[in-house]
């Protein structure tokens, strides 16, 4: 790939794909601790918050603007450089999460728009069926595209669910998991109902917050090397094939669903099997 245009490395950058360009949000590394004639540890000094998009078919990268309007809070040195998480695709938005408030990237205005707040955003939220959804307390809390107010579930979730580790979006639902996935629970942003899920056939202790949507199944890894899966359409659970090295919500899964992940600078493939 060309390189990203800021002549410097970006620290803890984030991307969404929008199905033409990728996105991505990131803090410019201001200064590279351990260059030459720099006696001190090798690191960044973390600058401003920068954004880019990437056009695969031209190979080319686009600034968006070099000082975004979610930037204004600052971001320098005594302030944290992660500034929040990709959260997903919103019509044609790319949507993040930035100082505990969510931006989109509107791609035809070439501009960002801040979105309807929330009274809560310490977990950010994902998108499914052109819906942001987040879990909040023991209620789903959805915005649609274009919507300024987010929708608050008319029921709680089913008390198996709470309370929850962890959600993760899917396509068509928000599923919410409990310690040890002990009965999950989806909530459908259409119908505005909550489901309950099967329990799981195995003891799941210990289960790791992070899950991942794989396009038919979400993942996760039971510690010291298991991995399982709970099938979205069939709403059964199985057995996921070993090898997944790293978080599952830090893979990118295919159309195909097959995981990709650099691992010791080597590019991982995954198959979680049928």
């Amino acid at each position: 790939m060309s390189p990203v245009p800021f002549g410097t490395v970006v620290r803890g950058a984030r991307g969404v794909w929008t199905g033409r360009i990728w996105v991505l949000v990131g803090v410019l590394c201001a200064r590279l601790d351990g260059d030459p004639g720099d006696p001190g540890p090798r690191g960044c000094a973390p600058g401003k918050l920068v954004s880019a998009a990437y056009e695969p078919d031209a190979d080319a990268w686009r600034v968006i603007d070099q000082d975004p309007e979610p930037a204004a809070r600052g971001f320098g040195p005594g302030r944290t450089p992660a500034f929040g998480a990709a959260v997903g695709v919103l019509g044609a938005d790319a949507v993040f999460m930035i100082d505990g408030e969510y931006y989109a990237f509107q791609p035809d205005r070439w501009d960002w728009q801040w979105l309807a707040p929330l009274t809560r955003t310490d977990t950010p939220g994902c998108s499914t069926g052109n819906v942001l959804a987040r879990y909040h307390d023991d209620r789903a809390l959805t915005l649609e595209h274009g919507g300024r107010v987010w929708a608050t579930s008319p029921a709680p979730a089913p008390a198996v669910a709470v309370p929850p580790i962890g959600s993760v979006c899917t396509h068509t639902g928000l599923l919410v998991y409990p310690a040890g996935l002990d009965a999950p629970a989806i909530y459908q942003p259409r119908s505005r109902r909550w489901e309950a899920t099967p329990r799981p056939t195995f003891a799941a202790s210990g289960v790791a917050p992070s899950a991942a949507f794989t396009g038919t199944s979400v993942l996760w890894r039971v510690p010291p090397a298991r991995v399982v899966a709970f099938d979205v359409a069939t709403r059964s659970w199985r057995d996921a094939a070993p090898g997944l090295a790293v978080a599952p919500d830090s893979v990118a899964w295919t159309d195909g669903g097959y995981g990709l992940y650099v691992r010791g600078r080597r590019l991982q493939a995954y198959n979680p099997g049928a």
